[in-house]
């Protein structure tokens, strides 16, 4: 039984899920199997399980070679990159911490693009004893943003709404966002579309009357989004005809149909998508089971008859086991992603 590598794309906004062992006992409350976090290959229809695959990097190796990256990237020592990589930790804790017990007050973290320099913790109104506190025990630096007019769950509620408010409209090609730094307000992005508004003064009156105020909207000429061939994965095809790639392994954790299955991602506007590529091995068969296309992107996924690990390539000739998920919430300003995933 063949296994299917994946290249993930990597998205702007994405909750990274990856695909556990089958029958592998499972933390539910992280849907992260409970064996150190390692996601291994499910078993195929005769029960084995295939060997592990040559060139997979252990997790030591891949953070040196990560950390070599980074240090070429920045222009930083490899010290430097390691005891940035671990404030980046801290402080991540500490705002998950604030985000879980003050979710109203919560905005964002931003991570220093100096070595020692101090982490950003924006924060709706002022900081109460609770935030404080939590950042004067830290091990490291803080400097404390406060009384900003938006949590960052007010922000997300709001960048759904223009996103849902502008497909509505028939902006398919649009971009929204915001910045930590920018007091509040929602930017949007729309591309020129025959047969709709252009004037961003019409097209931000039909915004919801209560967050209006707050988006900077601009009409531009260019497309938002850019169909890239330089990244990605295997093939996907519609009926033989190479349409697009296949993104991450995934498994579906929530409840109803499909629960536990695994299978692989592709980009929401692949229609058609039917089958998936193994260089040099086959072309498999690929069932769609749902998408979604809207303020959280553009995706889609499917199952297949074949095995879908949950391992990655780091470059060209090195792959990788995907040993955490990560949400969106907890992705911060300045910190380093890995190009491939």
């Amino acid at each position: 039984m063949s296994k299917l590598l994946l290249l993930p794309i990597l998205a702007l906004v994405a909750v990274l899920v990856a695909a556990p062992a089958s029958g592998a006992p499972t933390d539910r409350s992280t849907g992260i199997p409970d064996s150190e976090s390692q996601l291994a290959p499910r078993p195929g229809p005769a029960g084995e399980i295939p060997g592990p695959m040559k060139g997979v990097q252990t997790d030591e190796e891949a953070l040196a070679q990560d950390m070599a990256l980074e240090a070429q990237s920045r222009g930083w020592t490899v010290d430097q990159v390691a005891a940035h990589h671990e404030g980046a930790e801290i402080a991540g804790r500490v705002a998950a911490e604030i985000r879980e017990q003050r979710p109203d007050t919560f905005v964002g973290l931003v991570l220093s693009s100096e070595p020692a320099g101090p982490a950003e913790l924006y924060i709706r109104g002022p900081a109460d004893e609770f935030v404080h506190g939590l950042v004067d025990k830290a091990s490291i630096q803080f400097k404390i943003v406060d009384n900003q007019p938006f949590s960052q769950k007010q922000l997300d509620a709001q960048v759904s709404q223009v996103t849902d408010a502008l497909w509505a409209q028939g902006y398919r090609d649009s971009a929204v966002w915001y910045d930590l730094s920018g007091g509040g307000t929602i930017e949007a992005e729309v591309t020129r579309q025959p047969g709709l508004p252009d004037d961003p003064a019409e097209i931000s009156s039909t915004l919801p009357s209560d967050i209006r105020n707050t988006v900077r909207l601009t009409v531009i000429d260019d497309p938002v989004g850019v169909l890239q061939s330089a990244s990605g994965g295997m093939q996907l095809r519609d009926d033989g005809v190479n349409e697009c790639t296949s993104g991450w392994s995934v498994w579906k954790e929530s409840a109803g149909t499909d629960q536990g299955r695994t299978g692989v991602t592709g980009a929401g506007h692949c229609s058609g998508i039917n089958e998936i590529v193994e260089p040099g091995v086959d072309v498999w068969a690929l069932t769609f089971k749902g998408e979604h296309r809207g303020a959280w992107g553009d995706v889609e996924w499917y199952t297949s008859t074949e095995i879908e690990p949950g391992q990655f390539y780091a470059d060209a000739s090195n792959i990788r086991r995907v040993t955490a998920v990560e949400a969106a919430g907890d992705i911060y300003v300045g910190q380093t992603v890995c190009f491939y995933g």
